[in-house]
This record gives C-alpha cells, sequence and structure tokens, in this order.
C-alpha cells in the first residue's frame, strides 16, 4: 500500500489476444486487466473478440472491466463498493471466493456477497460455510433455484454489484463446448466488471498449502 508500481512496455506484431497471453505468461503475470469491447453476446460455437479470446486461454486470473456500459466512465478506479462472489462449494471454487475476498478487502470494498446457485438446502449450507471460512460473516447469501450463469447475472444486477468474481472452471477445453460453460456467459452478460480466477490449469508450483485448484501434469 502507498507503493510505486513499476511499469513496462512490451510491442509486439500478431494476434492481439494471443500477444497478451504470451507475453502475461512470459512475465509470470498474477493478473491481466482487460476492457470489455468485444465481448458482445456470447456465441455458441466460436469466440467472439479479443477479451473473449484472451479470457479462454489467460495463463493468470483475467479482469474484464466494463467499458461499454453508458455509466461505465463515472466510477472512480478501484471503487468496488460491492463484490458478488460466485461458488458451488467445489475446491476450485473455494480458491475463486478466496481470490475474491482478498481481492475485496485490498480495495477496501464495503460490501460482499456470495450466492449459490442450485438446491436451496445445499446451497445454504455452501454459503455458510464458505462465508465463515473466508472471514465473510457478514456477507449477504443468496441461494438461487435455475441456470447457474443466469442466476449470477441476476444476482449481481439485484444487488447492484460492480465486480462478479467467478472460477475459470469450463473456460479450457475443446471450442464446441466451452462458450456454454458458466464463466463464459457470466463474462458476457453480467451488467459489471468480472474477475475471472484461474483455478483449471495451474501448474503444482502454483499452489500454496490450503489452496485448490486443477493442476496440468504430463499434459493431463
Amino acid at each position: 500500500e502507498g507503493g510505486i508500481a513499476e511499469a513496462g512496455t512490451e510491442a509486439r506484431p500478431g494476434d492481439p489476444s494471443d500477444i497478451v497471453n504470451e507475453v502475461a505468461d512470459m512475465r509470470g503475470a498474477d493478473l491481466i486487466v482487460v476492457g470489455s469491447v468485444g465481448m458482445g453476446q456470447a456465441r455458441r460455437f466460436r469466440l467472439g473478440g479479443v477479451p473473449d479470446r484472451i479470457s479462454h486461454y489467460a495463463p493468470c486470473d483475467l479482469l474484464i472491466v466494463q467499458t461499454t456500459a453508458p455509466d461505465a466512465g463515472s466510477r472512480e478506479p478501484a471503487s468496488y463498493q460491492r463484490v458478488l462472489i460466485a461458488t458451488d462449494g467445489s475446491g476450485t471454487a473455494d480458491e475463486a471466493s478466496r481470490r475474491g475476498a482478498m481481492l475485496a478487502a485490498t480495495v477496501g470494498a464495503p460490501n460482499v456477497d456470495l450466492v449459490f446457485v442450485g438446491d436451496a438446502l445445499v446451497g445454504r449450507v455452501v454459503v455458510t460455510d464458505t462465508a465463515k471460512r473466508l472471514g465473510l460473516e457478514g456477507a449477504g447469501q443468496h441461494v438461487v433455484k435455475g441456470d447457474p450463469s443466469k442466476g449470477i447475472v441476476k444476482t449481481a444486477e439485484a444487488q447492484a454489484a460492480d465486480l462478479v468474481v467467478v472460477g475459470n472452471k469450463g473456460m479450457l477445453g475443446a471450442k464446441r463446448y466451452l462458450t456454454d460453460s458458466v464463466p463464459n456467459r457470466v463474462s458476457h452478460d453480467a451488467p459489471c466488471d468480472v474477475l475471472i480466477v484461474k483455478t483449471v490449469g495451474r501448474s503444482p508450483d502454483e499452489l500454496g498449502p490450503g489452496e485448490a485448484g486443477i493442476v496440468l501434469a504430463r499434459g493431463r
């Protein structure tokens, strides 16, 4: 806090999404930040603009900043007031929740909400347990039924969230499947910024004590 960040530059020819991901990987970046221009509506069988393509192959966490909404330029930088963290109780979702809670604390977000989409009984247990584990006992807890991506987006709208946090499970794989994933649809439809936390495709040395992830080992 209060430190000065070191800035560097990189200029390369080629596909912008490929170059951004390559440079992020080369520099060991923890976070890529892109604007939402080019996201548009989710497409069933092919990827859209630059931020959409980056989101599926990013080597680290990705923050998609809402720059296309009418009021996108009216908010002060890093002034998140309400962060909505989506969880389904899995180990990878727990990692995304932990990272989202850390970001909310770092930027001083005064309100944090948790959302689970699915069975009400299971959902109440999941959000209560997640809140307790992350020290978020005062967080809003929402359990809704229906399609997971639609439930997350509707909750974000209802709570006036300015950041939604999801894991990247489902973002990698064959193109015929990845466009139907929950984080993909949330990244296209959310009315606010979206943080996609890398929980799938991590390497063993990226995991610390108590952290979860789906690990790539020997190509599997």
